[in-house]
């Protein structure tokens, strides 16, 4: 079992015992804690997210994974011009 799989797990468990949640996550069925198995780019993903609307979020995410190999090998090459023009903030570049 890979360490997203038994993350997403404990997390999931965890979120069923507020009875709250537990309700929600009766209702509404699966809950997709993570964009990708590979713990690396669901980072990326996750620094994308931040402090952005869900729509803006996607069409960056999207825009990045479509430009580029995500990986902290190919993302270290990679200069601040080039991961602006894909979507990031400065901040984020």
């Amino acid at each position: 079992m890979s360490l997203e799989t038994k993350s997403s797990m404990c997390i999931k468990e965890e979120l069923r015992e507020d009875p709250e949640l537990a309700e929600l996550i009766d209702r509404h069925g699966h809950i997709d804690l993570f964009h990708s198995a590979d713990l690396y780019q669901q980072l990326v993903c996750m620094i994308i997210e931040q402090q952005v609307s869900t729509a803006s979020a996607r069409a960056v995410q999207e825009r990045f994974f479509k430009q580029f190999e995500v990986t902290p090998e190919k993302i270290i090459d990679l200069d601040d011009e080039e991961l602006k023009n894909a979507g990031l903030s400065r901040q984020k570049a």
